[in-house]
């Protein structure tokens, strides 16, 4: 085996995050299922066609048990059961049939010709984020433009002030480190459930039809789909409602 992938790094470790290629190539080389020794209870699957086999199979579920949400005791859980109960919601961790139909809702504000009338207000944002990176001395293409450009699209159309877009980039963050890493420790789970802090409290509605899609939010979270809507997740593109 090539000296550079016996040395790859563990997932979602720093080195991993560094440069994940060497511990990709590593996995690649192995079975398609494999148990991954950052929790005795996870497992990864790995090649395409292994993948989208599991995905299309009825028997697996996208709904996460407690543990999976913190890997922590049973005792110390208590800490975070609202935080673990309010991510239970999460469009992403629900099955069908509430999953179809949640996302049912929310694909009458992404159709083309909605989204469409966003053009004049991402070229506003994609303008500012571009003066912002001409007058710095070091720019991160990923980190200072694609990243922060859908959370401030979003911000704005939840009647977020300009003034708390770049919060609202912290809170994403925050957010994605919890989701996106299977550690999932205790750190990670209270700046997430600090990032749900900051609320979305009212919804504007505005005049044109893709501002109305916030409305629609609004009314689904009414009707008990979710009461609370943590602006980080949305800006992140984790769906809520």
């Amino acid at each position: 085996m090539n000296a550079s992938l016996e040395t790859a790094s563990p997932l979602f470790s720093p080195g991993f995050l560094r440069d994940p290629y060497p511990t990709y190539q590593q996995h690649l080389a192995g079975p398609a299922l494999q148990r991954l020794p950052i929790r005795s209870d996870v497992w990864a699957v790995f090649r395409y066609e292994a993948c989208m086999s599991v995905l299309r199979d009825n028997r697996m579920s996208s709904v996460r048990p407690p543990q999976a949400m913190v890997a922590v005791s049973e005792e110390e859980r208590a800490e975070f059961a609202d935080f673990i109960e309010h991510a239970q919601r999460w469009l992403l961790f629900l099955d069908a049939p509430a999953h179809p139909r949640l996302r049912k809702l929310m694909n009458r504000g992404f159709a083309p010709l909605t989204v469409g009338r966003l053009r004049p207000r991402v070229a506003a944002a994609v303008d500012e984020l571009l003066r912002k990176a001409q007058s710095g001395s070091h720019f991160d293409l990923i980190g200072d433009f694609a990243y922060p450009l859908p959370v401030r699209i979003i911000s704005e159309l939840l009647g977020v002030p300009a003034s708390l877009y770049d919060r609202c980039i912290e809170l994403s963050t925050d957010i994605a480190n919890w989701l996106g890493n299977l550690r999932r420790t205790p750190e990670d789970a209270r700046r997430a459930a600090a990032a749900g802090v900051l609320r979305s409290t009212t919804c504007r509605v505005y005049s044109d039809g893709i501002d109305r899609a916030g409305d629609m939010e609004c009314q689904t979270a009414r009707r008990g789909a979710t009461s609370k809507l943590p602006i980080g997740a949305i800006g992140k593109g984790v769906a809520l409602v």
